[in-house]
């Protein structure tokens, strides 16, 4: 669809109140796609967290944060614990 068929049926409507101006209706054509993607999510219910908390002891928090600036650490805390999570905690799919 073209820029061209986009607004169709416009009318002039007479002005609301005491007012100069005119009113304008139309109808404007949308074209809509519609994509089906299957999100894949962490089922965090199904989690193994024993294991996942174990995991997460054996990093040495102190030794490694302590080289890096506040936003690094940030950026490795998130991906850290998210590689884990991925490692002990079940997909599961969503339409």
């Amino acid at each position: 669809m073209n820029e061209e068929d986009l607004v169709e049926h416009i009318e002039y409507e007479p002005p609301v109140g005491k007012s100069d101006h005119v009113v304008l209706t139309w109808k404007v054509t949308v074209s809509v796609t519609r994509t089906t993607t299957k999100l894949k999510k962490l089922n965090y219910w199904k989690g193994n967290y024993a294991e996942l908390s174990a995991r997460l002891e054996e990093i040495n928090w102190d030794s490694v944060m302590s080289q890096l600036a506040v936003e690094e650490k940030w950026i490795f805390f998130r991906d850290t614990v998210l590689e884990v999570a991925k490692e002990f905690v079940p997909e599961k799919r969503e339409c």
